[in-house]
């Protein structure tokens, strides 16, 4: 049996995924040649502290010290493994999350970005998205207050039911 997770974690996958959303209605927008916003560029933004730091949790593995910022790393990079095409080597993960990041930051930074590596782009914020919905609905879909393995806040929650 896997372990459940906690509220905590759920409304962080709340939150990553209402931010790969962003992401995304962005990176479309762009393909479509429309000109970005300043909610745009703060989407962008929030794509550009994602990869890198998806990229920081990568290069943890080699020499893990454990910070403050080592769990938003690993955060990052579990989430970034699970969403990138599930052909990608090892040795790609890098590279791909590398190329995204440099077309994320220069499409914030000029506007302007070629229309197949944004394509690339959206589809990687699509599978984000997807695994923070598979996330969540894991953890409330058919969570029973007789279930042993249920966790504490569905318990909590149950209002004697």
């Amino acid at each position: 049996m896997h372990a459940l997770p906690s509220l905590h974690e759920v409304s962080g996958a709340f939150r990553e995924g209402g931010l790969a959303d962003r992401v995304i209605l962005t990176l479309a927008r762009a393909e479509a040649g429309r000109e970005l916003q300043n909610e745009d560029r703060d989407a962008l933004q929030h794509a550009v502290d994602f990869l890198s730091q998806a990229k920081r949790g990568y290069n943890w593995l080699s020499d893990p010290q454990v910070s403050r910022d080592s769990r938003a790393w690993a955060r990052s990079f579990g989430t970034a493994a699970r969403s990138l095409d599930r052909r990608t080597r090892d040795a790609e993960f890098l590279g791909d999350i590398e190329q995204m990041l440099q077309v994320v930051t220069q499409l914030r930074t000029t506007g302007i970005a070629e229309s197949e590596p944004l394509k690339c782009a959206r589809v990687f914020f699509n599978r984000v998205l997807r695994s923070a919905i598979d996330h969540i609905d894991a953890a409330i879909s058919a969570r029973d207050i007789n279930d042993p393995g249920a966790p504490e806040w569905v318990l909590a929650n149950s209002f004697g039911t």
